[in-house]
């Protein structure tokens, strides 16, 4: 199996199924299976008709905390900074929003403890285990 990243498709074509891709750069590649990951746009109109701050999703800090004192956010909908990718991110994964959740009721019950974890996700393909650790993107 080869993973590429930072591909552009520009056509899929077969007969009865996907038999080839072409990548931009005139690259053909025979395969019978095309896994698309397409990312998602946050649900954030709650938070605009709130007035909160929003940047691709509602800015928080690192206790989940959004720009109005009582309301929180996290998972897919929160942008948060990470201190161990030097960035801002907002992340569509199933630790993310496990892990803010876990923050968020922390700093509720008044143990202010920041989120910061390596972000790690994985994806479950027939009987295969794809598994990354860290952020694949480039600045």
């Amino acid at each position: 199996m080869n993973v590429l990243t930072n591909k552009k498709i520009i056509g899929l074509s077969g007969k009865n199924q996907v038999e080839e891709v072409v990548l931009e750069d005139g690259t053909s590649i025979e395969t019978n299976l095309v896994v698309v990951g397409i990312g998602i746009d946050p649900n954030i109109e709650l938070g605009e008709s709130c007035n909160l701050t929003v940047n691709n999703g509602i800015v928080v800090d690192e206790l989940t905390r959004s720009s109005l004192a009582g309301i929180y956010a996290i998972g897919d909908c929160s942008n948060h900074p990470n201190d161990i990718v030097g960035k801002r991110l907002r992340l569509e994964s199933v630790q993310n929003a496990i892990g803010q959740a876990k923050t968020t009721a922390r700093v509720i019950c008044g143990i202010e403890k920041p989120y910061s974890e390596l972000p790690w996700f994985w994806s479950d393909q027939y009987n295969i285990k794809m598994q990354m650790a860290g952020i694949n993107a480039q600045d």
